[in-house]
């Protein structure tokens, strides 16, 4: 019986040490962009963020370890995920056009094809376009043109995507109703409109302003407040899991997501005075805060339209996390577990209980 009991307990004993070792992770700068601070801000950045209240979005590419960004001139930009450094408006932009802004976001497949949207203010009266690069230099091809699966609503905020370009989906979150779109990938896009039912209903716009999947088959979104909807779907009809209100308040948007060393993150920039906060989003009905951290200094530059992106990536084998907020520049971080009390605590715990169960 003390064997048993001896064994239960330091069972229960590691894994409630490896919870709070799994939770012990951090944003570190990356010393090696913008200028050595982590910071590429506007000024530093040049013709990179040089319309700054026209940048708006911002993807990862995984194939080259770039940051692509929409320019505010109608076509896409590469920055040095590393660095920072500026490489040019490389994007052949022939036969883009239509919608308020011709190129408002842009996001990379997990195989590096890329996808960028235009806005429109109404699917009815101007078309939702969707255009595929499969190299730079190369005109893109239109993925998908229609009303994103429903009419009349704002659509282009924000983009969120996962998989590969074979199978892999887009989301975009609508204005005006309280759903979002779907998108496939591929040549030939095919959009579905999603809507929730009754009784449990996020805000309108729940999603407009920053989307991430977490699976092929549920989203977190967020638009104007600390809320963080989540939501299951399938075909046309979305399911509300939770609405929660997330930590420290304030205008948290641009959520992006990613699996890290076994642990569900989420991040999220405040749009108000750019601070970037990391969850642990094992729960999503009741997310943790890890960490909280703003690279940027002076007062912030008013952000009117609440645009912004956050995007976790992988350079060298080393987890990093990105987080533009519009006319305020670019933060960069390392995603590191922090090998304090956490770790130390839960290799001295495995140690008692292996010299337990030796008795």
């Amino acid at each position: 019986m003390k064997k048993s009991f001896s064994f239960v307990a330091c069972f229960a004993i590691v894994t409630g040490l490896i919870s709070v070792a799994q939770a012990a992770i951090t944003l570190q700068p990356m010393s090696t962009f913008g200028g050595g601070d982590g910071w590429q801000s506007p000024t530093e950045a040049g013709g990179t963020l040089a319309v700054t209240n026209q940048v708006r979005s911002m993807g990862f590419d995984p194939s080259t370890g770039t940051l692509i960004i929409p320019s505010g001139a109608n076509t896409i930009q590469r920055i040095n995920g590393s660095t920072g450094a500026y490489q040019g408006a490389t994007f052949n932009n022939t036969g883009v056009s239509g919608g308020a802004i011709w190129l408002n976001t842009v996001t990379a497949t997990s195989d590096g094809v890329i996808y960028a949207a235009n806005l429109t203010t109404n699917t009815t009266t101007s078309p939702f376009k969707v255009y595929r690069w499969t190299a730079d230099n190369v005109a893109p091809t239109v993925s998908y043109t229609g009303n994103g699966g429903v009419a009349g609503v704002r659509m282009g905020d924000d983009i969120a995507v996962t998989g590969a370009d074979s199978g892999g989906l887009l989301g975009f979150g609508y204005g005006v109703i309280n759903g979002f779109g779907i998108i496939t990938t591929g040549a030939a896009g095919t959009a579905t409109g999603v809507t929730f039912g009754s009784p449990s209903t996020p805000a309108v716009g729940a999603f407009r302003l920053g989307m991430a999947f977490t699976s092929p088959t549920s989203v977190i979104g967020t638009q104007n407040s600390a809320l963080l909807p989540v939501a299951s779907f399938s075909g046309s009809t979305a399911t509300l899991l939770s609405n929660n209100t997330l930590p420290l308040g304030g205008s948290q948007r641009g959520v992006g997501y990613a699996v890290v060393g076994g642990t569900p993150l989420f991040a999220t920039i405040d749009t108000g005075n750019n601070t970037v906060r990391l969850y642990n989003a094992t729960n999503l009905a009741s997310p943790v805060l890890l960490d909280t951290k703003n690279l940027t200094t002076g007062s912030p530059v008013t952000n009117t339209n609440g645009t912004a992106q956050v995007v976790f990536g992988t350079l060298n084998g080393q987890a990093v996390l990105y987080a533009l907020n519009s006319n305020n520049g670019i933060q960069a971080f390392n995603v590191v577990p922090e090998p304090g009390a956490g770790l130390l605590a839960l290799v001295a715990g495995v140690a008692a209980c292996v010299r337990r169960r030796r008795k």
